[in-house]
């Protein structure tokens, strides 16, 4: 929490590249294929596994202590994102395994630029792709599109409230339609896309004009105060 942003970032490149293959052992652990297994991976939220998405944390960390409202900050995430992207995508087809196949071996999953596969190829390419688009994003803000985007801005200054927002709503959802949380395809048919996202824009967008800062940042914020 005390680290500037040099440190930062370069703790998530380093981690970039090593915990793909850290990663991928854990995943060929025979304790998943055991009841134990998959209750431990529930409690742990293991299909966002900890030891790569941390690497996601550092990033957003460093990238938030830049100076994001320079213009030269905001150009040179773009060039490291779109170079990251190819260089990791790019390995990735070098890589890649005939036919849409999941990877089946140790090296396959490291190689594998799958999405979510936690693969090498698809944490660099992925994580340069979204630093772009952050770059691109910041720069496009400093025009009058700015205006424009307002609701969206409005609900990415509040991700925590927003991402937690539409899971409670998805399972209130889920569970008066379908009895159940647990039927994702069930809840898939019911193009659940754009009302979610019209909901989280506009509840954003009401809280931001009325009340500022998201509830469950401003938490986040004092208990980060307090560590500091």
């Amino acid at each position: 929490m005390r680290f500037p942003a040099g440190p930062l970032l370069a703790l998530a490149g380093v981690g970039l590249v090593v915990m793909p293959w850290v990663q991928a052992g854990l995943e060929f652990l025979p304790l998943w294929d055991t009841l134990a297994g998959e209750s431990l991976g529930l409690v742990i939220g293991w299909p966002y596994p900890f030891p790569l998405w941390v690497v996601f944390l550092l990033t957003g960390l460093g990238i938030g202590r830049l100076d994001l409202r320079s213009w030269r900050v905001a150009a040179a995430l773009v060039v490291a994102g779109v170079g990251a992207a190819m260089v990791g995508y790019g390995i990735g087809a070098l890589f890649a395994p005939a036919g849409e196949r999941e990877p089946e071996t140790y090296l396959e999953l490291v190689t594998s630029m799958q999405a979510h596969s936690g693969g090498l190829p698809e944490a660099v390419g992925s994580t340069g792709f979204v630093v772009a688009v952050l770059g691109l994003c910041l720069l496009l803000c400093r025009t009058p599109v700015a205006a424009l985007v307002w609701p969206i801005r409005a609900a990415g200054s509040m991700p925590l409230t927003a991402y937690t927002a539409q899971i409670v709503v998805w399972a209130v959802w889920a569970l008066v339609a379908l009895g159940t949380t647990g039927d994702l395809a069930g809840f898939r048919a019911l193009a659940p896309f754009w009302p979610l996202t019209i909901g989280v824009v506009a509840g954003c967008s009401l809280w931001a004009l009325f009340l500022g800062r998201g509830p469950l940042e401003s938490l986040l914020d004092r208990l980060t105060r307090r560590i500091r």
